[in-house]
């Protein structure tokens, strides 16, 4: 199945065959304008593609720069200092000393809440669940592990 960036192309190019293979003025107009139509679509696709990649880079660039931060570079807020002595699981106090709520936290990491409640009760994280949760709270992903 041709995507509609290939769509686009192939429409572009019979239009200009079609309006270079005519001599009659107004029917290589009107090919001509449908060319113009289809190089505008296409034009906005190859935009739209480009936006996503580079989002996507933008993306995994915080990613990685959130995964490698560590706990000497990242300043832990008192509030969850004192949560955590008081016996708060780890990741539930640097989520509410951040202010967000349970479900503030699975929309944006896409997790289910019930998920997000078992983990912030101890149970283990996968990799993916702990990155994008980190993610989420600007928080270095070791620093939201009970040790």
């Amino acid at each position: 199945m041709m995507d509609s960036e290939e769509v686009y192309r192939a429409r572009l190019a019979e239009c200009l065959a079609a309006a270079e293979a005519t001599n009659l003025p107004q029917v290589r107009e009107r090919h001509l304008t449908a060319a113009r139509s289809w190089q505008t679509l296409l034009d906005t696709v190859l935009e739209r593609k480009a936006n996503v990649a580079a989002l996507q880079g933008a993306q995994m660039r915080h990613h990685q720069k959130a995964s490698t931060m560590s706990e000497t570079e990242y300043e832990i807020a008192d509030t969850a200092v004192d949560a955590i002595e008081d016996g708060t699981p780890v990741m539930k106090a640097f989520r509410q000393s951040t202010g967000r709520s349970q479900h503030d936290v699975v929309v944006k990491a896409g997790i289910t809440e019930e998920r997000l409640a078992e983990i912030e009760q101890g149970s283990t994280a996968s990799a993916d669940e702990l990155a994008r949760i980190s993610n989420v709270l600007g928080t270095p992903a070791d620093l939201l592990v009970d040790e």
